[in-house]
């Protein structure tokens, strides 16, 4: 019987309070392998985000399965090491890095993803002369109507100038690094800020293509300029679910394959997160009140759903209840108005006690969940039975 099947969820609620958070590590276990699977046809290094869900049973089986690990603090970076993950299994990204971390990186081997020139600065003096291999995180528009990206160097002169600024600090260009993210904020934002906000998941595979084609065309250019050699391009996240995914490996290797490198190309670098751990999960929480005929109040609200505020929760009724579907609207137990897990979830009329489970929800929530008025829920896995 699956971990995650409505039988075994329904005992697990009447053994354990709600809310309470369920993860399978099976299903951890069975999306990391479709992932390597779908992309073995490819030099490919998939490195789990660790900032999706940061459980060390999460990371330990993402590592045993044979994935890398993507850390986007130093924080996480030692939660990769204490994972299992070697060094040269781990790629370290984000804008804030101590020398400290910085020197860990050098010294244990793992990929370095540079964030801007200050820290590129850092990272020279740092090295005192050693040749040390780095990586660059740039960006350049790929989605239309949104904020321009944050992070990293701006495809062109100043990626090129950062890359010549190695270069003559003897330092070496090891690759190029891009993530555009899941979270995108419009530039045409409405009243409510966090209705600017759109989740985009799984990215478009023409999207991902792009992106892929814009970084190796950038990277041709460097080699050409500088007269150097990149061991991989990242093209960051945002894969299908991991049972989607071989399309999509043949769509985002199919630029570096088909451009004229003059050697062997880059090594493909891919950072999934929600497609490692967004259905290996679920939030159970029961109906605390009734408010009128087309809503209740839950006992897990945006403080163990975070990602509810931009995008409601796919809520699944586990009990057997009678009456019509109808739009239901869910609200948290938080003292707040903008506490709504869903605002028009397709269900009968529901008493105090009925069981519901926010679905596809292990990516992202646990790890921004708070304990605001109420604890963070406890969290079962398989290593718990």
């Amino acid at each position: 019987m699956s971990f995650l099947s409505s039988d075994n969820l329904c005992r697990l609620a009447s053994r354990h309070r709600t809310p309470l958070w369920v993860y399978s590590l099976a299903q951890v276990r069975q999306n990391a392998g479709q992932l390597v699977n779908a992309f073995s046809p490819y030099p490919t290094t998939i490195a789990y985000a660790i900032k999706a869900c940061a459980l060390p049973s999460v990371l330990r089986t993402a590592v045993q399965a044979g994935l890398s690990l993507e850390a986007a603090s130093g924080y996480e970076y030692g939660l990769a090491r204490d994972a299992g993950a070697p060094g040269d299994r781990i790629v370290f990204n984000g804008p804030l890095k101590t020398a400290d971390e910085l020197e860990r990186t050098f010294s244990e081997g793992a990929r370095l993803n540079v964030d801007s020139l200050t820290e590129l600065e850092e990272v020279i003096l740092l090295a005192g002369g050693r040749p040390l291999a780095v990586g660059l995180r740039v960006h350049f528009p790929v989605i239309e109507g949104h904020a321009p990206d944050r992070f990293g160097l701006a495809a062109g002169d100043e990626t090129l100038a950062a890359s010549q600024r190695l270069k003559e600090a003897g330092l070496r260009l090891a690759g190029l690094h891009v993530h555009v993210g899941s979270y995108t904020v419009s530039t045409d934002a409405p009243r409510v800020p966090a209705h600017a906000v759109n989740l985009i998941w799984p990215k478009p595979a023409n999207l991902l293509q792009s992106v892929s084609a814009g970084l190796t065309d950038l990277a041709l250019q460097i080699e050409h300029e500088l007269d150097v050699q990149l061991d991989y391009l990242d093209v960051g996240g945002g894969l299908p679910p991991a049972d989607q995914a071989h399309d999509y490996a043949a769509s985002v290797y199919g630029p570096l394959a088909e451009a004229d490198w003059g050697h062997e190309p880059p090594r493909l670098i891919v950072e999934p997160g929600r497609a490692v751990v967004a259905d290996a999960a679920v939030l159970l929480t029961r109906v605390a009140a009734v408010r009128g005929p087309h809503a209740v109040v839950a006992d897990a609200g945006i403080n163990c759903l975070p990602t509810a505020i931009w995008k409601d929760a796919s809520l699944t009724l586990l009990d057997a209840v009678p009456g019509e579907p109808r739009p239901t609207t869910v609200y948290g137990p938080l003292c707040l108005q903008t506490d709504i897990v869903s605002r028009s979830a397709d269900l009968p009329p529901l008493q105090p006690g009925a069981l519901l489970a926010a679905t596809a929800a292990g990516a992202y929530n646990l790890a921004q969940s708070t304990d605001f008025i109420f604890p963070r829920p406890p969290v079962i896995t398989e290593e718990d039975q």
